[in-house]
């Protein structure tokens, strides 16, 4: 066991299922004190997470809606009148679609901006003051590949990846000598139902797997290597397969990746 984890309180966003689920579970066996959020629909499966988790009795579920600042402010609320320390948090939650530019209502723009960027800096933003104030703390944001390259059919959530890589690398540069570490995580492909759940251009559910993904990585594999990287302190973790070689030859030869994923197929 870890002594990284062991009686840390640990907040985790977008936890009731793929890889916070696994990042929960994995923490949990670690030692870890879990403050476990999701939507408000998801309420139900916040708690049959904590009833599977190590310590269940130590754990809470804590569900709120990242696209409303007063439902943010609200959850924050709760957890800092109730926990003197959050040792770190784990920008996880996300969601993605795929359609066209011009076929993206700009709605699904807005709300994917929220969910991806947004509704966790402003998470961050409550929770960094306590961190500075007792001089240690960790941040966990898992990004994506797509946060360091671009393909068809995401705009919007490429877009809100990029923007997040641009914030935390900054707020490292702000943080780092207070005692506070930033861990940015790049996953490539990981078996998960994010493509199925992701919006079309008007809103609806895609409803399936991105090529390749049925046999990509295991929520479970994945959280393993971010749990060692992130008690390590790494600033930054690429856990991809054969994907991450875009974002390698990228700085050798942007034109070249260009050309490249102009020919990538998107369900």
């Amino acid at each position: 066991m870890s002594n990284h984890y062991k009686n840390k309180s640990i907040w985790i966003t977008g936890a009731s299922g793929g890889i916070g689920r696994a990042l929960a579970k994995g923490l949990a066996a670690q030692g870890a004190r879990l403050i476990l959020s999701a939507p408000l629909m998801d309420t139900e499966a916040l708690h049959s997470l904590i009833a599977e988790c190590q310590n269940g009795q130590e754990h809470r579920a804590v569900p709120f809606d990242l696209t409303s600042l007063d439902d943010i402010n609200r959850a924050a609320d709760e957890v800092l009148s109730s926990n003197s320390r959050i040792n770190i948090l784990i920008n996880n939650a996300g969601m993605t679609h795929r359609s066209l530019i011009m076929d993206t209502d700009i709605q699904i723009d807005r709300i994917l901006m929220e969910i991806n960027y947004l509704g966790p800096l402003a998470l961050t933003k409550r929770v960094l003051p306590g961190m500075v104030k007792q001089g240690a703390g960790q941040i966990v944001v898992i990004s994506s590949v797509l946060g360091l390259i671009a393909t068809p059919q995401r705009s919007a959530y490429i877009a809100a990846k990029h923007a997040m890589t641009g914030f935390y690398e900054a707020l490292r540069s702000e943080v780092s000598a207070k005692g506070i570490d930033i861990t940015m995580v790049f996953p490539g492909f990981v078996k998960t139902d994010i493509a199925k759940n992701a919006f079309t251009g008007s809103g609806g559910r895609h409803g399936k797997a991105d090529p390749g993904q049925e046999n990509a990585m295991t929520p479970e594999s994945f959280a393993a290597r971010v749990i060692r990287g992130v008690s390590a302190r790494k600033e930054r973790l690429m856990i991809a397969g054969k994907e991450k070689i875009l974002v390698y030859l990228t700085r050798l030869s942007p034109a070249l990746v260009s050309q490249i994923v102009r020919r990538i197929r998107v369900t």
